[in-house]
């Protein structure tokens, strides 16, 4: 027989590393004769036993052993630690491998980061086949630090290490000696002085009391604290209903104590990352909602994130409501459930959304043209303000309520509202959007607590340079203002108003009935450059003779400043405060006499005004 070798190979794709293995191999035989077991261990060269004496190969028989090195990636061995974290910390990690170890590397990002990649640090090797990090300030956020580690050995085998559950590891910001920002809520007495904030910490004493103990006992006249209880009602401290604070949920706060510093007592970082977010329940109708991390989020992520049509936008109040977005930590605002059932939503970090999501579908430009465009009308007076209600299209709206529209907030003290009604009469809209179309007439009123004039203010330069018109109708004034030349107008609870969107409004539209308006400004002071504006409707659209007359407190005509024949429609009368010899006329008490005269009837109508 001719002599023959025989190979043993060992392959070994096990996922164990770090520590040995004993294998017994198979026995082999030759011609009846056999071969010591052998015996290997994993990750050391293969070696044969001694054949015993009695063992015997035939003439030329000499088997050859190959062995291979160590098949296996390094062994990555670490504990988090579950202290907060602080500048200065080092983070530890112990790695074998008995190739030896190339580098090992942490990846770590701010647990509220937007950005889908981590940083890499490479760490330093110690004693003990262990190797650190030293973390500074700027590697972690409010919340914590987000990281992992990964080895390489000489051979260029790599291991990732993750935490148990195959996430990320974590730890959390040291929150002690945490404070509420004196820039959240206000020093003052007033309706207007109220802020909406929430405390965004575990508390072990969540007792409210407990924490604003700098305040001392509570009393109206130091501070007041209460929150939305559901159908227009309010939960105010102390009582059985709000003696404790919890996370996620808004807080009206006001304190009269100028040299307050609010101090939070047993106070944690909350442990959430983007795997694991904060679950907030809105129940139906209004919920006063805060932001439940000490980091900024954005309403209008959550909404993307939750893709859920029922959750509204956010409502946030400084001296008034205002639409908003973004909630810094300590913040709050109102939020409404369209539905009739609870919705329970994620709170993502700012910039973690989901695709599909329908921020795209809300958004609006402001030139009248636009396929989809908002115009916002705000409401100032009596130290408030109100920013909340518009008018505008979109393609996907509709006539009736959906969600393009929007409504205001519950009142809970002194407010300014502007009230569309819906196309089925049922409710009162803040914001009224529609269906795209060449025209469209908007009817509303404003409400407050008072009928003292407001002013209703909007921006007039942004509206595009199509040829489409929006006029805004005060007929128990005879005004048919143009809202591209204007950007304001005084208005009134109680009386009606229209906002008229299309092409030709002016030579379109007529007033319900004739009648003459309140002249402006009053008081008027002649200076050569100012004129006082006189308004006047004509229902008639048959041709009729209008004189306006300017009469002084004796009753004599001091000038006529139109005699005319006009059809129906919106006009307004200039006069520069010149009598009919063209001088000025002196200070005191007049009036605007108007007289409408057609076929079968004549119509006269006063105003009076003073000039300074």
């Amino acid at each position: 027989m001719k002599p023959w070798m025989l190979c043993l190979i060992l392959s070994v794709t096990t996922p164990f590393c770090g520590f040995a293995q004993s294998l017994t191999l198979q026995t082999f035989s030759s011609g009846g004769t056999s071969i010591s077991p052998l015996v290997s261990t994993v990750g050391q060269p293969i070696a044969s036993s001694p054949a015993g004496s009695g063992t015997k190969l035939e003439a030329g028989f000499a088997p050859s052993i190959t062995a291979f090195a160590n098949n296996f990636p390094p062994a990555i061995i670490y504990s988090v630690e579950s202290t907060p974290i602080h500048a200065g910390d080092k983070l530890t990690v112990t790695v074998t491998d008995a190739d030896g170890i190339s580098k090992v590397t942490l990846f770590r990002r701010v647990i509220a980061s937007s950005a889908n990649t981590f940083d890499s640090i490479a760490c330093t090797a110690t004693t003990g086949n262990q190797f650190e990090s030293t973390i500074q300030a700027s590697h972690f956020d409010d919340l914590g630090i987000e990281y992992f580690f990964k080895a390489v050995d000489n051979t260029g085998k790599r291991t990732t290490k993750l935490a148990d559950d195959g996430k990320y590891f974590h730890r959390y910001k040291d929150a002690e000696g945490a404070v509420v920002p004196s820039t959240v809520f206000n020093i003052g007495d007033k309706s207007a002085d109220y802020k909406i904030i929430t405390i965004p910490y575990n508390l072990q004493v969540a007792g409210i009391g407990s924490q604003f103990n700098e305040l001392g006992e509570q009393e109206a006249s130091v501070y007041r604290l209460a929150t939305y209880a559901g159908n227009s009602k309010w939960n105010e401290y102390p009582s059985s209903a709000l003696n404790v604070f919890e996370r996620g949920k808004g807080y009206w706060f006001l304190t009269t104590k100028s040299d307050a510093t609010l101090f939070l007592e047993g106070e944690s970082t909350p442990h959430n990352y983007r795997s694991n977010l904060f679950q907030m329940t809105l129940q139906p109708d209004w919920n006063q909602v805060g932001n439940p991390y000490p980091v900024a989020i954005s309403w209008n992520d959550v909404i993307e994130y939750n893709d859920n049509v029922n959750i509204g936008s956010l409502k946030v109040f400084n001296g008034g409501y205002s639409d908003g977005n973004e909630l810094k930590p300590f913040e709050g605002g109102f939020v409404r459930n369209s539905s009739a059932s609870p919705i329970t939503i994620s709170i993502p970090f700012k910039g973690q959304t989901t695709t599909g999501g329908r921020t795209k579908n809300r958004s609006f430009e402001t030139a009248l043209d636009a396929e989809q465009w908002m115009v916002k009308l705000n409401l100032v007076g009596d130290h408030l303000q109100s920013q909340v209600g518009a008018i505008g299209m979109h393609p996907d709206a509709s006539n009736d309520i959906d969600v393009y529209d929007d409504f205001y907030p519950p009142r809970f003290s002194n407010y300014l509202e502007l009230h569309f009604v819906s196309a089925s009469g049922k409710e009162s809209l803040a914001k009224n959007i529609v269906s795209r179309q060449e025209s469209f007439t908007w009817n509303f009123t404003i409400d407050s607590p008072d009928g003292t004039e407001k002013v209703l203010q909007w921006d007039n330069m942004i509206m595009g340079t199509s040829s489409i018109e929006l006029y805004l109708l005060d007929e128990s004034q005879m005004l048919f203002i143009n809202m591209r030349q204007q950007s304001s107008h005084r208005v009134k609870k109680g009386r009606p108003y229209k906002i008229v969107y299309g092409k030709n409004i002016h030579s379109e539209v007529r007033p319900s009935r004739t009648g003459l308006g309140k002249p402006y400004p009053n008081p008027f002071h002649p200076d050569g450059v100012s004129e006082l504006k006189i308004p006047f409707g004509l229902a008639d659209q048959q041709q009729q003779k209008v004189t306006a007359e300017i009469v002084d407190a004796q009753g004599r005509i001091v000038r006529t400043v139109l005699s005319k024949e006009l059809v129906g429609g919106f006009y307004e009368i200039p006069w520069n405060g010149h009598n009919a010899a063209q001088g000025d006329c002196s200070s005191g008490l007049y009036l605007i006499r108007l007289t409408v005269e057609n076929k079968l009837t004549q119509q006269t109508f006063y105003h009076r005004f003073f000039i300074q």
